[in-house]
């Protein structure tokens, strides 16, 4: 293994291996439009990037009403949620000191995917349209931090924490990575860090390219025992897959060796096990494919160990 990398400064870029990246995020709304937008100004259109996901009306309602949350001296705005829809009720504290309530609001969404409100007039129930539509078009920080999860793994990335938050992108996908994270600062006020990894002379071997390769086994692991639970599980626990969606898995096999024979050659490191299980894996998925009936198939061939 090529155990000699290690965090470094800038100055050190012409001798980059890849670089550990993390970042932390606001929680204000963002119009998807506008974000959109950035990244298209960035190189990056709907055709080579996919976008967070818009919330849908009921998560928006819960956005909605959970922002016009108020508390101030002698006034109170209280929410709760049961039996899908959500109530508001504000409290007042008079001179006296004894608090008042205000008729409580009851909204959720109807059938059409619209707001209900009861009673129809109170004075809540424009400011929460008003800000339940606005909702509907945008995305939070932790839409977006669940988007660069994504786009991380997409861009060749290994996480190096179990629940995800930290991850390492190759060389090849630095530059890519680094415009894309521009885009995320500029318009979503978030800090995106990166710490390089270098190949130095050091003799000790790097935390970093051996968490990097540890998680690239698990990754690797895990995919292939998903793949043999779909595929190769006993007939009576799965439905059967047709040779289109065996032909997929090994479309899914294929691009994980590719994945893990780009890595060997950044971390001067020959990952034989599970480029061995990945081979045996693809030899079984051609195996039923070659057996399977063209519209159905319930594949018998054997799994690779765990």
């Amino acid at each position: 293994m090529n155990g000699n990398l290690i965090a470094v400064s800038d100055k050190a870029q012409a001798h980059l291996f890849g670089a550990v990246t993390y970042w932390n995020g606001s929680v204000v709304e963002i119009p998807l439009n506008k974000f959109a937008d950035a990244l298209s100004a960035a190189g990056f259109g709907p055709d080579t990037i996919g976008l967070p996901a818009l919330p849908g009306p009921e998560a928006a309602l819960s956005r909605a009403v959970k922002s016009s949350k108020t508390v101030r001296d002698g006034y109170k705005r209280f929410t709760r949620y049961t039996k899908s829809a959500w109530y508001v009720v504000d409290e007042v504290t008079g001179m006296d000191g004894e608090p008042t309530w205000s008729a409580g609001l009851k909204v959720s969404v109807n059938a059409v995917g619209r707001l209900s409100f009861a009673p129809a007039g109170h004075h809540l129930c424009q400011s929460i349209e008003d800000a339940w539509s606005a909702a509907m078009e945008s995305v939070t920080g932790q839409d977006v931090s669940r988007w660069l999860c994504i786009v991380a793994k997409d861009h060749a990335a290994v996480t190096l924490r179990d629940n995800g938050g930290m991850y390492f992108i190759p060389r090849h996908m630095l530059a890519k990575w680094r415009a894309i994270a521009a885009v995320v600062r500029a318009c979503c006020g978030f800090k995106v860090y990166e710490i390089p990894a270098a190949e130095t002379g050091d003799e000790a071997v790097s935390s970093i390219v051996e968490a990097v390769t540890d998680a690239l086994m698990a990754d690797s692991q895990k995919e292939i025992d998903e793949i043999n639970q779909r595929v190769f599980a006993p007939e009576e626990d799965q439905r059967k897959l047709g040779a289109r969606a065996i032909k997929g898995r090994i479309s899914r096999a294929d691009a994980l060796a590719e994945r893990v024979a780009m890595y060997e050659g950044l971390l001067g490191a020959k990952l034989t096990m599970i480029s061995e299980k990945l081979e045996s894996l693809r030899g079984s998925l051609c195996v039923a494919m070659l057996t399977a009936d063209p519209t159905e198939v319930a594949p018998t061939a054997p799994s690779i160990a765990a």
